[in-house]
């Protein structure tokens, strides 16, 4: 008989509601395997977070917001991601939003911890590549996601279009 080793595993959203909706199905999937699910969000309400503790999942509350890229921000981030992976003693990330793709990269030089990174689609950058500002972004998120590829266990493409996009950018730059 082979004994299996329990992962707790770290699944990072940019908020409770998709977590709920898009994620739930994963973290059952493997507790059914026998392994110990966390789902952080930084908006967890009473309800929600009750929720989750009924079906066997760990809600954990950063602090955070998908849309704030501040030095300060960001490092509020970083502590709380190091605190979790700290206490909890986890053993693999999944995370799907650029934010915390940028952050997880960040922790991986630090923590010996395996990272799934989801592309669920690249972020607005590659939306509006139109301005300078736009086009700046969209370089600077090609980098980072380059980064984040090297540095990953493995990365998922949910869309193939993104995945082609991120691929030509790649290529170019290397």
């Amino acid at each position: 008989r082979i004994e299996r080793h329990v992962v707790n595993v770290l699944i990072f959203t940019s908020e409770a509601r998709t977590a709920i909706i898009f994620r739930v199905d994963l973290a059952l999937s493997l507790i059914k395997d026998g392994h110990n699910v966390l789902i952080a969000s930084p908006d967890f309400t009473d309800s929600q977070r009750e929720a989750l503790i009924n079906l066997g999942i760990t809600p954990v509350c950063y602090r955070g917001s998908r849309v704030e890229i501040s030095l300060l921000g960001l490092s509020k981030s970083l502590i709380d991601y190091n605190h979790i992976l700290k206490t909890f003693q986890i053993d693999l990330i999944i995370t799907s939003f650029f934010r915390s793709i940028f952050l997880t990269t960040i922790i991986s030089f630090f923590f010996k911890v395996k990272i799934i990174f989801m592309f669920e689609g690249l972020g607005s950058p590659f939306m509006k590549a139109k301005k300078f500002k736009a086009i700046a972004q969209k370089r600077i998120a090609t980098i980072i996601y380059k980064i984040a590829m090297t540095r990953g266990t493995c990365s998922i493409f949910l869309n193939a279009a993104d995945k082609q996009e991120l691929a030509t950018k790649v290529r170019q730059r290397t």
